[in-house]
């Protein structure tokens, strides 16, 4: 998959925070820092139950309008389904803040906008005249199909937040399947595919390598045991890209073009277990496309030195798991040296 695309994504919902500190009432709830939101930034975390547990991901993004009396506004991209639960969470917080928190899916459209050359900046100002485009904080992680020696450069993702009213003069149409190609060929997902409410812990789907939790901020919803999984390491199983087919012998691991042509049925069900080469169960499927797939799977089973390994779907079909593109080396050594003692 290549090219720009810019479109809706109608599997995202809208969340909007109004307060004179909106900064204040999120900090002790999100499990990055506030502090480094700034308008027109994004930052990219999740909110977590008193146990550590999470609740939803999200992307908060803060407008850079501010409205009458000073009050400031946050938006929060999160997974449609979860919308009302997030403003439910965070509303059992308020207290006696003057704080308004509603979910304006139905009000607006959540956009995203991929610029593929630099004289695309001409679109994103066009954009910008109808609604507030953000970059996509988890932009330096994200590549097209990348190439035997990892020479493709980082794409350039942007979501804008766009009163519906705008977008019925001209509708925009969905890229929700271009958009999960893009994050699914490089071992990033979003939504309770990967983040099941009150069972997933944020590590589980790689929060800590992806800039989407803060070790240095004080104390928030969840802390404990997001800090003490931090320190020990202890995160056995991490969602991880795969590839339908043996590849193992190719020396390609998952850096293979993205190919249209295969069915998502090829892979099974999502939720379907995976299986090692010695038949035992060591993770699930979460998202698909076409021959790309996301899996959460038990490290112990890779192979250190390839940091590959052949394993088998629930409907009997091979594929290939590997380890993320953007994954430090140190912190590679380090994950796998606990897995080994699991």
């Amino acid at each position: 998959m290549s090219g720009a695309f810019s479109g809706r994504l109608t599997q995202r919902g809208v969340v909007r925070v109004t307060s004179l500190d909106p900064h204040g009432f999120l900090q002790g709830m999100f499990c990055n820092d506030l502090r480094s939101l700034t308008p027109g930034g994004s930052l990219y975390g999740c909110f977590l139950n008193k146990s550590g547990r999470v609740i939803a991901d999200a992307i908060l993004m803060q407008s850079q309008k501010q409205q009458e009396g000073g009050m400031q506004t946050v938006f929060m991209d999160v997974d449609r389904t979860m919308a009302s639960d997030v403003v439910k969470h965070l509303l059992e917080f308020k207290l006696r803040r003057k704080v308004k928190v509603e979910d304006v899916s139905d009000k607006v459209d959540l956009i995203a906008t991929r610029l593929a050359a630099p004289q695309d900046a001409n679109q994103q100002q066009t954009l910008n005249q109808n609604g507030e485009f953000f970059p996509d904080p988890r932009s330096p992680y994200l590549r097209d199909d990348v190439t035997q020696d990892n020479s493709s450069s980082p794409v350039l993702l942007h979501r804008g937040v766009v009163p519906v009213e705008q977008q019925q003069q001209g509708a925009a149409a969905s890229v929700s399947s271009e958009y999960d190609h893009l994050l699914i060929q490089n071992g990033i997902y979003e939504g309770p595919s990967v983040f099941t409410k009150e069972k997933s812990l944020p590590f589980e789907a790689n929060l800590d390598m992806l800039n989407g939790v803060s070790f240095h901020k004080g104390c928030y919803l969840g802390q404990e045991l997001t800090h003490r999984t931090h320190v020990m390491l202890v995160t056995r199983k991490r969602t991880v890209p795969l590839v339908l087919g043996d590849h193992l012998g190719s020396g390609v691991g998952h850096h293979v073009a993205m190919d249209s042509s295969v069915s998502p049925s090829s892979w099974g069900a999502i939720g379907g277990t995976i299986f090692s080469d010695d038949g035992s169960k060591i993770g699930v499927l979460q998202a698909v496309a076409h021959n790309k797939a996301i899996g959460l799977l038990r490290l112990r089973y890779f192979d250190p030195a390839t940091k590959r390994m052949r394993v088998k779907l629930d409907n009997g079909a091979i594929a290939t798991a590997s380890i993320p593109h953007w994954w430090e080396d140190e912190t590679v050594q380090k994950i796998f040296g606990n897995s080994s003692q699991e």
